[in-house]
This record gives C-alpha cells, sequence and structure tokens, in this order.
C-alpha cells in the first residue's frame, strides 16, 4: 500500500507542463520580459502576427491559473508577447493504480496562440 500513494501522486496530482508549436520552426525571436493574456483581440494596442500554438496540461490538482502561468513563462521564453484565443477543457483520466483499483479523474488542459508585436527598427512595438 505504502507504495501506491506515491504512484497515485504522480499519475494524477500536480504535474503540469505547457508545451509550444512553433508555426515557423525556423523563426527566432528573442525572449521578452512579460507576456500577457488577451481575452479580445480589438483591445490588442499594437500591430501583432501569430508566430505559434502553446498547449498547457496538468495533473488532477492543478488550477487554470497555473496553467496561465505557465503558458505565459513558455510563451515569453519563446519571443511572444501575448496569448490570444484561450481555451480551457478538460481531459478525462482512466487510470490502474495498484490496491486502488480503476480510477477516473479529469485533468485540466488549456491552449492558446502565440503572438508577437510588429516592431519598427528600433524594436519598439507599432500602434495599431
Amino acid at each position: 500500500m505504502k507504495k501506491a500513494i506515491p504512484i497515485f501522486l504522480l499519475v494524477f496530482c500536480g504535474c503540469h507542463v505547457a508545451n509550444i508549436i512553433m508555426y515557423d520552426p525556423s523563426a527566432y525571436y528573442p525572449p521578452v520580459r512579460t507576456a500577457k493574456i488577451y481575452p479580445d483581440t480589438s483591445k490588442i494596442p499594437y500591430k501583432f502576427f501569430k508566430i505559434g500554438q502553446i498547449n498547457a496540461k496538468g495533473g488532477a490538482t492543478v488550477s487554470n491559473e497555473t496553467l496561465l502561468q505557465d503558458m505565459m513563462d513558455e510563451a515569453r521564453q519563446k519571443g511572444a508577447d501575448g496569448i490570444i484565443a484561450v481555451e480551457f477543457f478538460d481531459r478525462p483520466y482512466v487510470g490502474s493504480v495498484p490496491y486502488m483499483g480503476v480510477t477516473t479523474v479529469n485533468k485540466p488542459g488549456a491552449k492558446g496562440i502565440l503572438i508577437r508585436f510588429e516592431r519598427d527598427d528600433k524594436g519598439n512595438p507599432i500602434e495599431r
């Protein structure tokens, strides 16, 4: 029984990760200081273009806020100024844990589109 508890925690609980698919894998964008979530693209003050898609997933106890933070951290490192079209969803998981039988849990997931602001020759974002 003692072995079942650590396995249960690893399979069902608090792990989380975000990964990115760049639309142009050969493009390089320097990291930015902050990446923001933009629920409404009409309120983005700068011209922008889409550079990739981001997906995040977590264990059963991971919050949507944690997924968002992971997404913003990954986006920032890839040079994205923001994330648009964020959607949350549940990922049903059926697993077998020794001594506990078959268990079903919903694990959280999120996805969005990475954007980068168009910049002038000095590197400043160009207003709309």
